[in-house]
Formats: C-alpha cells, structure tokens, sequence
C-alpha cells in the first residue's frame, strides 16, 4: 500500500502483528518505505527480514535495496497481543525510531508513505503527524 502525499518532516506511528522471522530460511515482515518517490525508489525501514530478525534502514534505487551499514537493530518484545507500536521519526535528511538507530540520507526531499508487507502481516492505527521544522 503506497500512500502518494508529500510529506517532509513527520512522525509515522502504526501497530504491526502477524510476523515472524527464521534468519536466513524465511520470514513474515514488513518493509516501511519513507519520502517515496515511486513503487522503486525510496528510504526504508525494514523490520524482520529474513536477512537479519530486527530493523535494518535502507533504501530502495530502481527496486533493489541497499542497506545502510551498521544500521541493524533489534526489536522490542511482542507485546500480550502479539504484536509491536512502532514509532518512526523523519526530520531533514534523518530517519530515526526510538528502538533503533538514526540515519541519515539525502536525496529524498519529500514522498508518501509505503507498507509493504508479507502475507498475513497486519498494520493496524497508522497515523501521520506532521512536525513543524
């Protein structure tokens, strides 16, 4: 799901179910594109891949992604309801997440929003705030 607005500064909140991860064999996870240009190119958060069972920053250029060296992370426990708030943070040229690390990368001005998830994988209350540079 691509969500085609431009947005500059902003905190993205969403809660995301339904996901597991086994490193290296397969998993169920999500991938959060930010200051989307296209479907194939925009910064990333991607959250149990099955490359690394945590968050890695990265982006997407003409669809192939390039991971953002030490940016890995791992994630806060599931909660009682199987599931984690994520909260993502995106100011000038950083993106950042309380549960993580920052990166910074440029050439992203402004873009929308993207969910890209593995069947069965369930985003739920996703709000877009605004911030005031």
């Amino acid at each position: 799901m691509i969500v085609d607005q431009e947005w500059t500064d902003y905190e993205l909140s969403f809660y995301v179910s339904n996901m597991q991860c086994q490193e290296h064999v397969g998993s169920r996870g999500l991938t959060v594109g930010l200051r989307v240009q296209d479907a194939n190119n925009m910064v990333a958060l991607r959250i149990l891949d099955q490359d690394y069972c945590g968050g890695t920053w990265g982006r997407f250029q003409n669809s192939v992604f390039d991971a953002v060296p030490n940016s890995n992370f791992k994630l806060p426990p599931v909660d009682s309801n199987g599931g984690r708030q994520i909260t993502i943070r995106v100011q000038g040229n950083t993106f950042s997440t309380p549960i993580g690390t920052s990166v910074v990368l440029e050439n992203y001005p402004t873009g929308g929003i993207a969910f890209i998830s593995a069947e069965g994988v369930t985003v739920d209350n996703v709000r877009v705030i605004p911030l005031t540079p």
